[in-house]
């Protein structure tokens, strides 16, 4: 991977792509990301996580990073929010009453992801574990009635693979919203105004960075729209296959820190370009 020299600004995935395995953000990349920051390249972390979580793991670095969260729902910077397109009302009651009356064989969990807090009714200890692996702030609710109002984000567990249930909901998703795969068990629903590619123009037009001068690195179909968006679109070679076959340049896998590679090789031809 060459020709890095012109990148500006960088956007990452977190889960599977720029978190290490275990879901923890590194010291090697934290320092990558500030020596990044000292030869003039932003960074952006996009994803599917809440603000707070997304605080919490780059608490070192809150000044120097864009944070969008929720898919790009919201984008925040130093700890102040800059943009947000939450769900109406309307449209989280709509889509709750589809998904229990259209999916009873293969039942869906909801979570209501908010600024304030992240809400699931009647979670299994199974689901609830999992949860609080992504959601610093999850709250088992006994109903979801009370909590409609600015969701930015609708993230569905399945009880199986997402795909299938995903698929099928596409084709009867009312408009004004717009469906991601971003797990192998879970899919997310967002305003058709936020997603992780929107999230990334907005950022790179607030910077001024032109749409060439940017790389974003992904795994899931969530990060599809956001790789392709990018001057330089970088799959992690342990991603879905699909996204890989769609945008081609590849990564190491995350199990051997890819990520860390490619910001090392973007920093590298950035002080070479610079003697």
């Amino acid at each position: 991977m060459t020709g890095l020299a012109r990148i500006r600004l960088i956007a990452s995935d977190l889960d599977h792509t720029l978190l290490t395995p275990a879901g923890e953000l590194a010291g090697r990349t934290v320092h990558l990301i500030r020596r990044l920051g000292e030869n003039g390249v932003q960074f952006a972390a996009i994803s599917g996580r809440d603000t707070a979580s997304m605080r919490v793991l780059f608490k070192p670095l809150l000044k120097n990073v864009w944070l969008a969260s929720h898919n790009g729902a919201v984008i925040s910077k130093n700890g102040a929010v800059l943009a947000a397109h939450p769900l109406t009302e309307m449209q989280v009651a709509g889509l709750l009453t589809l998904l229990a009356t259209h999916f009873p064989a293969q039942p869906v969990l909801p979570v209501l992801c908010r600024e304030d807090g992240i809400f699931v009714v009647a979670p299994s200890a199974a689901s609830e574990a999992r949860l609080r692996q992504f959601f610093t702030q999850l709250k088992v609710v006994p109903r979801f009635d009370p909590f409609l109002a600015g969701v930015m984000k609708v993230t569905c567990w399945t009880n199986g693979p997402a795909a299938p249930v995903a698929a099928q909901l596409r084709q009867i998703l009312p408009a004004g919203l717009q469906l991601a795969v971003g797990e192998r068990d879970a899919f997310s629903i967002t305003s058709a105004q936020s997603d992780k590619g929107q999230a990334l123009a907005r950022i790179a037009l607030r910077l001024g960075v032109p749409r060439g001068a940017t790389l974003a690195l992904g795994d899931q179909g969530n990060d599809l729209i956001m790789l392709k968006w990018a001057g330089t679109g970088v799959v992690m070679a342990d991603g879905d296959p699909a996204l890989i076959a769609a945008i081609g340049q590849v990564a190491p896998p995350n199990a051997k820190h890819g990520a860390d590679q490619v910001l090392a090789t973007v920093l590298r031809e950035k002080m070479e370009g610079t003697r």
